[in-house]
């Protein structure tokens, strides 16, 4: 039971919450009839009543249980109260806020995720430390990136993709200056289980697929870059771009975490690294990869000196698309390796060893190696096939995307 009435309920049965505290509760049904007045005037009831436990939640945006329901990200006044979107938000073409500190969802009681178009912005400029953006399709046309300028707190779950049933390419237009990214220019927190299928343009620096520079770490996402009828996707910058990454600064991480080039042509000979533009001593990438990627475009940027890399950088490759291949395998010694799927075959054992084969695998055909390794989460995913990549570079993306936004 509670110490107060937490809900009332009217004669036609209308319930409705009392306050805005909440909490659990009883509910006592009984008959009408049921309420007997002995000789003394004194009521007494029935043992025949009902007993329902109600728990009443009420939506102060206090947490993300409580998260206050809107309809447009326009109505998001508070920066440190949570809110979930209901349904897919109006374009928005300025910052929803300066600062958010609070959470931002967009999926509710299990609906499909709800979408937001961008027009020319990025969604916050700064999220906080406290700050979680979760479960959202972002598109359209971004500035610096599509979530944020800076993120300190935690981007979960988001998806940049295609919009428009001419399956329009969202772009993240850079300026002289800024760290530019897929999703954020710069991370100092947590980006996991994110995905990023659009172009970067302009002049920015440290440009990345999904972070211009990390300072934080960077889980489980990836960058897909297709040729549709609309254009190729491609990156470009000023200095230190990367696949991934722009820079990855001491301290920062990035594991299981990939990009993939289904296009018919290379990327932009402006991406200097497959996945990171510059790496300092101190960052860790872990298990990593970049697939049909221009054969001058290694890890990193080449002109860096290697040996600042050879501890960092772990169990890693790049396939290009002329089937040369580089990789990084964690050995006592650690070592960088180049060549091709023959020559190296005899190693792709040490790639996938020291405790790393519960993420990595490889295909094997009678004792012998026959493929590049993959990662488990990859290819548990639906694979492409062979038409897909047709339709993707011809006109019927919509059969492949199943969607058509406007």
């Amino acid at each position: 039971g509670t110490n107060q009435n937490i809900i009332n309920i009217s004669n036609d049965g209308i319930v409705s919450a009392v306050g805005s505290l909440g909490g659990r509760g009883v509910i006592r049904l009984i008959p009408q009839d049921a309420v007997l007045v002995d000789e003394y005037g004194v009521k007494y009831y029935r043992e025949n009543a009902i007993y329902l436990d109600i728990n009443v939640i009420v939506a102060d945006g206090s947490s993300k249980e409580t998260a206050i329901r809107i309809n447009s990200v326009s109505e998001i006044e508070n920066g440190d109260l949570h809110y979930v979107l209901i349904s897919s938000s109006d374009s928005i073409s300025s910052y929803v806020l300066d600062t958010f500190n609070g959470g931002l969802y967009g999926k509710y009681n299990d609906v499909d995720v709800s979408e937001i178009k961008l027009d020319n912005t990025c969604l916050f400029k700064t999220l906080g430390a406290n700050a979680i953006i979760e479960d959202l399709v972002l598109y359209g046309n971004a500035q610096q990136a599509f979530v944020c300028g800076t993120n300190n707190g935690i981007i979960r779950n988001i998806k940049v993709d295609i919009y428009g049933n001419e399956n329009n390419i969202s772009t993240v237009t850079g300026t002289t200056g800024l760290d530019v990214g897929g999703l954020c220019g710069v991370n100092n927190g947590t980006i996991e289980d994110c995905s990023f299928a659009g172009s970067i343009t302009g002049e920015g620096q440290n440009v990345g697929g999904l972070v211009g520079t990390n300072n934080g770490q960077i889980l489980n996402s990836k960058v897909l870059l297709y040729k549709i009828v609309s254009g190729k996707m491609s990156f470009a910058g000023t200095q230190n771009v990367g696949g991934l990454v722009g820079v990855m600064n001491s301290k920062s991480t990035m594991y299981y975490s990939f990009i993939k080039n289904y296009g018919d042509e290379n990327i932009s000979n402006n991406q200097h690294g497959a996945l990171i533009g510059y790496i300092c001593t101190g960052a860790l990438v872990k298990e990593c990869f970049a697939e049909g990627v221009n054969g001058s475009n290694k890890i990193f940027n080449e002109i860096q000196d290697e040996s600042k890399t050879t501890s960092v950088i772990k169990d890693s490759y790049v396939l290009h698309t002329d089937g040369s291949f580089d990789y990084y395998i964690t050995k006592p010694a650690g070592g960088y390796t180049t060549g091709s799927l023959a020559d190296i075959t005899e190693s792709i054992p040490d790639f996938i060893g020291y405790g790393y084969n519960k993420t990595w695998n490889r295909i094997s055909s009678g004792g012998a190696y026959t493929g590049y390794p993959y990662l488990n989460s990859v290819q548990a995913e639906p694979a492409v096939s062979q038409e897909d990549l047709e339709n993707i570079k011809n006109d019927s993306m919509s059969d492949y995307f199943q969607r058509g936004r406007g």
